[in-house]
């Protein structure tokens, strides 16, 4: 036993941290969502990170500059890997003060052999530890998401049959604040309430969602159940394809139409805006938020913008097929990025020069001030959208958001959940809709 601890004490003492890190990369992507693992392709992601550990180990070692092996691997898989979400892994700024106490130790000429052996023990021990850690926080989240999934499989959700069966529309503009957090948080009137009241919608001064993130809000809509949020996104993204209300209206008849990036109900994501943000696929997974993905949207897309492309597209797709005639009932979910940031466009619908990509970079007026005029230009194409569908009048018409307003304000402010909701229906019962309480129960009050 003593001379297996002896092995493994001197095993410590060489450098396999130069491997552990794309180890434990590999690792923590997968922990995030266990159900698209691959083995070969994690194998191959592992080799191809091995050969290029060794082929940079070999040249530093021709060039004589081995001793900077920790800081020049360091370096480049640290922020190959970890581009995007750097800063969202608290343990890695334990990792930069090793970074830097490891430079001061290596720049040294007169460097000992026994403080390398000591460095790479530290440095091993280390990297086992958050290997050990991300395995541990993975099985817990994959154990606690199959607790959550069961649940909500048994979950039994019952709806009132729609009266007719009239055509159900949903258009979701992204992070659309309340009325009246628009008034107090922007000092703006929103004219879209009159444009609505005109043509005999009910809408809600303002009506808090249970989140104030996206794909939360949307899953606990199609699944009328807000109980848990689940754990990321990926995983919050397969219940949504899961939709227990879809199906529930498939079973009365409805054909279900989605305008989205996300695939909702087993209707896939439209663009690839869905494989940036919730990668579907193991291998889009490993490489979400890292360098390498970052670098084939840029390349791919130099001179567009990806999501004022993609609200584009839905504008149009969406339009052509409410326009088509069907003998069956249909439920039409339309998601618009607007006036979720980036601002690409100003209150006409023109290119904004100067947009505001990321609010809590820009200053609070300039930020707040595209923010309406983004949302100004939403208004106008909901407007749009609204005039073009045949015969509205006889149909189920839901215009909201998924949150508040998010920039600028602290975790938990109410503002962050108070949400745009307008609803129409033929014989609509206003009594009723003033029982919703929150944006997820809209569903439950279709009648």
């Amino acid at each position: 036993m003593q001379t297996i601890f002896k092995k493994l004490i001197r095993g410590l003492e060489k450098p396999l941290f130069v491997y552990l890190f794309g180890l434990f990369f590999l690792l923590h992507k997968t922990s995030q969502y266990f159900p698209s693992f691959e083995w070969i392709t994690f194998l191959v992601f592992f080799l191809v990170y091995c050969t290029i550990s060794y082929l940079i180990v070999s040249i530093l070692k021709k060039t004589k500059l081995i001793k900077f092996r920790f800081i020049v691997l360091t370096v480049v898989w640290f922020f190959l890997l970890f581009t995007n979400d750097i800063r969202a892994l608290n343990q890695f700024y334990i990792l930069l003060i090793l970074l830097l106490v490891s430079a001061i130790l290596f720049i040294r000429s007169n460097i000992s052999t026994r403080l390398i052996s000591l460095s790479n023990k530290l440095t091993n021990f280390f990297i086992f530890s958050l290997i050990l850690f991300t395995i541990f926080n993975g099985i817990s989240i994959n154990n606690s998401e199959n607790k959550y999934y069961e649940n909500l499989q048994n979950k039994k959700v019952n709806f009132s049959p729609l009266k007719n069966k009239q055509d159900i529309i949903w258009i979701l503009l992204d992070e659309y604040a309340a009325p009246a957090s628009l008034r107090t948080q922007f000092h703006f009137k929103d004219e879209l309430i009159d444009s609505l009241h005109k043509r005999n919608f009910f809408v809600f001064d303002s009506l808090p969602s249970r989140y104030d993130v996206t794909i939360w809000s949307i899953n606990s809509i199609f699944n009328c159940d807000d109980s848990i949020a689940a754990t990321n996104f990926m995983f919050a993204a397969k219940y949504l394809n899961e939709s227990k209300w879809v199906s529930q209206l498939q079973n009365q008849g409805y054909t279900y139409n989605n305008f989205d990036f996300l695939a909702i109900a087993g209707s896939r994501g439209i663009s690839h805006v869905s494989n940036y943000f919730f990668p579907s696929k193991y291998l889009q997974q490993i490489l979400n938020n890292t360098f390498f993905i970052g670098a084939w949207y840029y390349l791919a897309e130099p001179k567009e913008k990806m999501i004022d492309v993609y609200n584009q597209q839905i504008i149009q797709e969406s339009l052509a097929k409410l326009k088509e005639k069907r003998n069956e009932p249909q439920f039409t979910w339309i998601h618009l990025l607007i006036p979720h940031p980036p601002y690409y466009k100003d209150a006409n619908g023109n290119i904004n020069k100067n947009p505001v990509i990321n609010p809590t970079r820009a200053s609070r007026e300039e930020a707040n001030n595209q923010y309406i005029d983004f949302l100004q230009y939403g208004n106008k194409v909901t407007l749009n959208i609204l005039n073009q569908i045949p015969d509205w009048q006889h149909k189920t018409i839901i215009i909201s958001g998924d949150h508040g307003a998010r920039m600028f304000l602290p975790s938990g402010d109410p503002h962050r959940f108070a949400t745009f909701a307008a609803i129409y229906y033929p014989g609509m019962d206003t009594a009723e809709l003033k029982q919703i309480k929150f944006l997820q129960q809209i569903p439950f009050h279709l009648h």
